[in-house]
């Protein structure tokens, strides 16, 4: 459908996390911009946050061939801390 259930667990941060989003397109070795803020994104060094979020069809699509990854934005590295690069399960 067009709604995305996410879980997203991160620990060991250098400083509170500022925010979080998914990004793309892009593979693995690429950086993009932002397709989908997340919510309720915890201020701290370790944490878990959940929500959903409404997919446009193009969103859907990078989604599902690998196109898109998690990055996790800290007060030390404001452009991104961590990343994970989303891989579809099926």
């Amino acid at each position: 459908n067009n709604t995305l259930n996410y879980r997203v667990s991160f620990t060991n941060l250098t400083s509170n996390a500022t925010g979080a989003h998914i990004h793309g397109p892009a593979t693995r070795t690429q950086n993009a911009g932002v397709l989908i803020g997340f919510s309720g994104v915890p201020g701290a060094t370790s944490g878990t946050f959940s929500g959903s979020a409404a997919l446009s069809a193009q969103n859907l699509f990078y989604l599902l061939n690998g196109l898109t990854y998690v990055n996790i934005h800290s007060a030390n590295h404001g452009g991104g801390e961590i990343r994970g690069q989303v891989e579809p399960a099926y």
